[in-house]
């Protein structure tokens, strides 16, 4: 931990990042509430947080845009352009120019995987190999604790002030966090150039491509994504543990899930010191049966057991996640992390959106309790499917591949002093 806070870079990075998602998770919400307020319609609403979910179809070019320039100022650009994006919802009315708001919000989506994508790319030039996941950890927590105070937010300032507030908060966080990664001082790799005659299509799903090639890679992404195919069943079958099971009111659900956010905030600062004892892929696996057995858990009717096993899920699914994207940071090449990287999110955001709507379908026609024990199921088939990367040969020309066979110096010549050739300038 005291070795990653001593990174000035990382410092830069971190404060950027949560500003960010603050402004990100707010508006979101927000505009939601809004679409709702003024329509009248939920299905409106919806379909405002279905355009931005539906940016998900642009990973592929997401990915290739990544890794073809250079992230850093990939990232300030980005943030800047979603200032001049969003700035149309001041004079919007999502009433009588819905489609509008939906064209902004897909639009923001695809900018928020661009700086997702670049900021998982650009962590590989800032810290140590050995330390990515401690990184990833410290990230986590915070996307945590902003997932249980930012979402609040957004909606009390829409509430006390509309929806221009919340905009312009965001607007603010997007300008914030460019000067603070000009702040950073990075030597990134010149960027690949793309072969000739290369196709736009061929290199924009080469990002899957390296996913199937590479064992590790494909077992553990696919492990986790299989497991999330259940994940979204606890969308559908909370509500349920709360009323059904416990007895309690449906706003018990913000209980359990604050319970679970605890779990997920301290489990980040720890995570570094479980992935140098056990292994990324140890972690996947504990990390998806872990979780699977504790939402099982919730199907108890006694309020303690269930409060503890959202704790331990809390725990778990971080466990992870993180595990899962620091597999990818480390055993993809430099020049490949952000098609990998937007290949991943693809793979898991469909299969967990996926799941979302059949738990949503299931919960009326099968008991809640059934839904769980096919969770858990499914989720030790995904945790056992991690663990075959465990052995898997190292990616060749990948991070790790470069920790296990550093490039070999040349031998300096006695009575002659050699010199280094400096780093490109970022």
């Amino acid at each position: 931990m005291r070795a990653l806070l001593a990174n000035r870079n990382l410092r830069f990075y971190i404060v950027g990042q949560t500003l960010s998602g603050v402004g990100s998770s707010a508006l979101w919400l927000a505009v939601a509430i809004w679409v709702n307020a003024v329509t009248g319609s939920a299905a409106k609403a919806g379909l405002a947080m279905f355009a931005f979910g539906l940016s998900v179809i642009a990973g592929p070019l997401v990915g290739l845009v990544v890794d073809r320039v250079k992230r850093l100022p990939l990232l300030i650009w980005s943030n800047l352009v979603g200032i001049v994006l969003i700035a149309p919802l001041l004079l919007v009315d999502a009433k009588d120019a819905l489609w509008a708001v939906l064209a902004i919000m897909f639009g923001y989506g695809v900018i928020n995987r661009i700086v997702n994508s670049a900021q998982s790319a650009l962590l590989t030039t800032i810290v140590p190999d050995d330390l990515l996941a401690g990184a990833n950890g410290i990230l986590r927590s915070l996307q945590e604790s902003m997932r249980i105070i930012v979402p609040l937010l957004g909606a009390g300032l829409y509430t006390w002030m509309g929806i221009e507030a919340v905009v312009i908060l965001d607007m603010a966080t997007f300008l914030v966090a460019p000067l603070l990664f000009l702040l950073m001082k990075v030597n990134e790799p010149k960027p690949v150039p793309p072969e000739k005659g290369e196709k736009v299509t061929t290199a924009a799903l080469a990002g899957f491509k390296y996913l199937f090639a590479h064992r590790i890679l494909l077992a553990v992404m696919g492990g986790a994504t299989i497991a999330a195919l259940v994940f979204g069943f606890t969308e559908a079958g909370m509500f349920a543990v709360a009323t059904e099971g416990l007895g309690q009111p449906s706003a018990f659900v913000g209980v359990m899930g604050m319970v679970q956010g605890a779990g997920s905030i301290v489990i980040g600062f720890l995570i570094g010191m479980f992935a140098k004892r056990l292994g990324e892929v140890w972690m996947v696996t504990i990390g998806l049966a872990g979780f699977g057995a504790a939402i099982f858990a919730t199907i108890t009717p006694l309020i303690p057991v269930v409060l503890a096993a959202s704790f331990v899920a809390g725990l778990t699914l971080p466990m992870a996640s993180v595990g899962a994207v620091t597999v990818l940071q480390r055993y993809t090449p430099s020049n490949l992390q952000g098609r990998v990287y937007s290949a991943a999110d693809i793979a898991y955001t469909g299969a967990l959106t996926a799941s979302t709507g059949l738990g949503s379908l299931l919960i009326q026609l099968v008991h809640y309790k059934a839904m769980y024990a096919v969770a858990l199921g499914v989720s030790v088939l995904g945790a056992l499917i991690a663990l075959l990367g465990r052995n898997a040969p190292i990616p060749p020309g990948s991070l790790a591949d470069h920790e296990i066979h550093p490039a070999e110096k040349p031998a300096e010549k006695e009575g002659t002093e050699t010199m280094e050739a400096a780093p490109e300038p970022a």
